[in-house]
């Protein structure tokens, strides 16, 4: 890689004797360390994440910044990484364990006390997915600590100047952090000064990072490499295959300011489409790296610090190419008018509009929990939320008088954040909960969770053809909206002041209402909203249901049965019963029952 920056400077760089020694030495020991943490053992992971870790969040980095969040202490990062791990759809298990797994593995639980001979392969797999994720700041972080596991053997911060090991280490760690981020890094310690600590800092991490970016032929990552190694992750296989696909990288074309890709005819369809992504990705990141160095030293005598290479040229989308692959190279996927959609969900549910309400009670039921969970875990009970009527969850239909309506359905619950919604919320299938049932290295049972967001967050599609979702978790410094439709293929997430919880509004006309069931006394929405109460009948976490006509708010206090916590003495009249497929069955006879003949359910 190294080579590849020195290519990456232009001749008149080298005539100006713009680049010194400190800068060849920085670029040196920054490309060495770069990728130098994915070399990290078992005993350096088990040091950096469990017990008194030494290592912590630098200085600047320890805060939100403007298009940063802060970094957070390992034992952190690494807890909240579990949790993604344990909420983690199938198809993003197979890419990071391979095929076949079972579900997130034993680690992802937070088995602190695990010592390393019990890891299994996919223990190993998915902690070596969250050293990849933060590599950059472990490299960064070990020229301040030195090189976890290695007993400070390995210590850049004691065999360098203070301020160099830190320059160095920024700049390893700027090849996966917003150029323009690291760049405000170096401002905050020298302000205004194009050599900071020295060094030319901004000009060695758009080398760095374009260099990184640029190392994807297939020396590389030889083929018989591939097969010595064996890797069982999907996603380190992609990886290979992109770098397979590449036949050849020239540096001398008709365009002296571009690169040239040239990809061979022996790769799938799957490598060809993440290729095209990948260049297109370099080519952002060149445009970037041109745009910010101009910047910086678009002026007097660093004039002619640029990249030798501006643009990304390949045979990816040449009809040469084409004509000689086994496949249409095109993205081609399944697709559906919203018709068809409705028929998909209304065969997942039936035709029950009152549906749309239990999966979103679900839903809001296990946001409640967990948010009891949270304050019985920092002993403090937080009140703002989008429910005002002492319950813990708000269902509220709203008549606008003119035979169009809404079903609310508010939360005081944990709130989601941005992740949570993109990445679970709006997945088809994804699940935000440990799994269905947690699994223990002792094999005891965890309690099930009752909503599933690949579920619910479409149910409300037998309402409407929209909805909207108001969200802000628990210590988020503000929440987010959106808007769900079956019209649209993007969603956007808007940032917004609202309180804790969660609030989702779907809008609805009279047709979708049900029926009305024979000697019925109430009027419509009230027979709704008791088919909704019908599907949910816990007195924990607790709800209230409403109709509101205009200014009248109404609590419709018969529309739902409690049921008694079972962990609690049972009220009089109720009994539970041992059932070894439940966590108990509770019943009680009902008093209030009338039989009009056969009709009777």
């Amino acid at each position: 890689m190294l080579a590849t920056v020195v290519r990456l400077i232009p001749k008149t760089v080298y005539d100006q004797k713009l680049i010194t020694a400190p800068d060849a030495a920085a670029i040196i020991c920054a490309s060495i360390l770069h990728d130098f943490v994915m070399h990290l053992r078992e005993e350096g992971f088990v040091e950096l994440i469990y017990g008194a870790t030494e290592y912590r969040p630098l200085l600047w980095f320890d805060r939100a910044q403007p298009d940063r969040r802060p970094d957070l202490p390992w034992p952190e990062q690494w807890r909240r990484f579990r949790a993604e791990a344990r909420h983690m759809g199938q198809s993003q298990l197979d890419r990071i364990l391979g095929q076949p797994n079972n579900g997130p593995p034993s680690v992802a639980f937070g088995d602190a006390d695990q010592h390393p001979d019990l890891w299994t392969s996919q223990d190993r797999l998915l902690i070596g997915e969250f050293v990849r994720r933060h590599h950059a700041r472990i490299s960064h972080e070990t020229c301040a600590y030195g090189f976890p596991g290695s007993n400070g053997t390995f210590n850049l911060s004691t065999q360098f100047e203070k301020g160099f090991a830190d320059t160095v280490g920024a700049i390893a760690r700027s090849h996966n952090e917003d150029l323009r981020v690291a760049v405000s890094y170096f401002d905050y310690k020298n302000p205004r000064n194009l050599r900071s600590s020295g060094i030319l800092t901004t000009y060695l991490m758009a080398l760095l990072r374009i260099g990184d970016y640029v190392q994807l032929d297939a020396d590389r990552a030889p083929i018989v490499l591939l097969k010595l190694k064996k890797p069982q992750s999907q996603q380190s296989i992609n990886e290979w295959n992109k770098h397979e696909s590449i036949g050849s990288i020239s540096w001398d074309t008709n365009d002296p300011a571009a690169l040239y890709f040239e990809l061979n005819d022996t790769h799938s369809l799957r490598t060809h489409l993440q290729v095209d992504e990948l260049l297109t990705d370099v080519q952002r990141e060149m445009d970037t790296a041109t745009s910010v160095l101009s910047d910086q030293y678009g002026a007097g005598d660093y004039r002619a610090l640029k990249l030798n290479k501006q643009r990304i040229r390949s045979n990816l989308h040449e009809a040469s190419l084409h004509e000689r692959l086994p496949y249409i190279p095109k993205r081609s996927a399944l697709r559906s008018s919203e018709d068809l959609f409705r028929l998909m969900i209304r065969d997942l549910y039936g035709d029950t509009p009152s549906v749309a309400g239990r999966e979103l009670i679900q839903n809001a039921v296990d946001a409640v929990r967990a948010m009891k969970e949270w304050e019985l875990e920092h002993g403090k009970v937080h009140r703002d939320s989008f429910v005002q009527a002492g319950s813990d969850i708000e269902v509220e239909i709203i008549d606008h008088g003119d035979e169009t309506y809404d079903l609310r359905i508010a939360d005081r619950g944990i709130g989601m954040t941005p992740a949570t919604v993109s990445d679970f919320y709006l997945v088809a299938g994804a699940t935000f909960r440990r799994t269905q049932v947690r699994r223990r290295t002792e094999g005891t049972l965890d309690r099930l969770k009752v909503g599933r967001f690949g579920v619910g967050a479409f149910a409300p599609f037998l309402l409407s053809t929209s909805f909207t979702v108001a969200t802000r978790r628990i210590n988020e410094p503000y929440g987010i909206t959106l808007v769900a439709s079956l019209n649209s293929d993007l969603i956007e997430l808007k940032r917004v002041d609202c309180p804790i919880g969660t609030e989702v509004v779907v809008p609805f006309i009279k047709e979708r209402l049900p029926p009305l069931k024979k000697n019925h006394t109430r009027g419509a929405l009230e027979a709704f909203a008791e088919e909704i109460a019908g599907t949910y009948r816990l007195a924990n976490p607790s709800v209230k249901y409403f109709i509101t006509r205009g200014q009248v708010r109404e609590e419709l206090k018969d529309a739902k049965y409690n049921i008694p916590n079972p962990d609690e003495s049972m009220p009089i009249g109720w009994r539970s019963t041992a059932n070894t497929n439940f966590e108990a069955v509770l019943w009680t006879a009902r008093d209030e029952v009338s039989w009009s003949g056969p009709e009777l359910s």
